[in-house]
């Protein structure tokens, strides 16, 4: 009777386990067949499965761009951008780029006046998808910024740049929003000003990366063919240990 008791305690235990370790992610809301949920630390993902593709479309969504530049520093949140690709704690630098090509079929990046956006279209493979997550949850919390990168991603902003100004109605844009609200707001170009990116300091770049990149201030869309229990238990786990922040108001 013991012996039962104490099988029947452990059962429960690890009932009690599995429950927990689902408890984090909360289903929001639901619409046809897209669902988004909630971890507890603010996190939030939206999940539109769709058996007929045969790769998944990763976005990653900061709510954070270049109206939260600095004022003088415009350009900053697009700069850290293209230096979230150059490394974290746990995958050193160069390596991370080298991952993320083994395991997408596209990998790229925007930022505009109010979000950053990190997309991947990733193979079709579990393990592909796994390591698509842990390597987005890296990027969210635990990012390691390398001064030595900076200045050839100044080079890389000045040519996106420079195509840009080839264009002309893009330049006839950027001389309304100039017009109406000078140099700052949305008179500030999301790709940067090319003196004001020079002059933007480490500590700066750091700072930015933890007042906005926090679980509570971004949104996950999953699309594609994938096993959403899967994918929601792979997200629980890299995802719930990154802590919320507080975000500038």
């Amino acid at each position: 009777m013991f012996m039962q008791f104490k099988q029947l305690t452990l059962s429960l235990c690890i009932l009690g386990l599995s429950a927990a370790s689902w408890a984090q992610t909360t289903l929001v809301k639901s619409k046809q067949n897209i669902e988004e949920y909630k971890l507890d630390n603010g996190f939030r993902i939206v999940l539109a499965p769709n058996d007929k593709e045969n790769k998944i479309f990763i976005n990653t969504i900061y709510l954070t761009g270049s109206l939260n530049d600095p004022q003088g520093k415009s350009g900053l949140a697009h700069l850290l951008e293209h230096l979230a690709f150059k490394g974290t704690q746990n995958v050193k630098g160069e390596e991370f780029q080298r991952r993320l090509d083994q395991y997408t079929l596209m990998t790229n990046a925007s930022t505009d006046y109010y979000s950053t956006k990190y997309t991947n279209i990733v193979r079709p493979e579990k393990t592909a998808l796994d390591q698509v997550l842990y390597l987005e949850s890296e990027r969210m919390d635990k990012l390691v910024l390398q001064e030595k990168f900076v200045p050839s991603e100044i080079e890389i902003v000045k040519r996106e740049r420079e195509v840009r100004m080839d264009q002309p109605f893009a330049v006839l844009m950027d001389q309304m929003w100039k017009s109406a609200y000078g140099n700052q707001y949305l008179g500030r170009l999301p790709i940067g000003d090319l003196p004001e990116l020079k002059s933007i300091k480490m500590p700066e770049l750091n700072q930015f990366y933890r007042s906005w990149y926090a679980p509570n201030n971004a949104v996950m869309v999953i699309s594609g063919k994938f096993d959403k229990t899967d994918v929601l238990k792979t997200i629980d786990q890299y995802f719930s240990p990154i802590a919320a922040r507080a975000v500038p108001a």
